[in-house]
C-alpha cells in the first residue's frame, strides 16, 4: 500500500468517514465537504480554517471576473 493510500486511509479515520473515496471525491472536486467534515479535517491537519475560507474567497472573485 502507497503513502498516499495509507495517510488517506488514516485520515479517512481521523474524519470519521465511512468510506476512504469520500476524501479523494473532495479532492478532485467532486464532491464539496460539510462544513462538520472541514473543521474536522482542518484540526487533523493542524492548519487554520481561515486562510482556507480566503483561498476560495479569492479564487471565486477571480473566476467571477472572467
Amino acid at each position: 500500500m502507497g503513502d498516499k493510500n495509507l495517510f488517506k486511509q488514516l485520515l479517512g479515520k481521523q474524519l470519521r468517514l465511512k468510506r476512504i473515496e469520500n476524501i479523494g471525491r473532495i479532492e478532485r472536486g467532486e464532491k464539496l465537504p460539510t462544513t462538520f467534515t472541514l473543521v474536522i479535517l482542518c484540526k487533523s491537519l493542524n492548519i487554520k480554517i481561515d486562510p482556507l475560507i480566503e483561498e476560495v474567497w479569492i479564487k471565486m472573485k477571480l473566476e467571477s471576473n472572467e
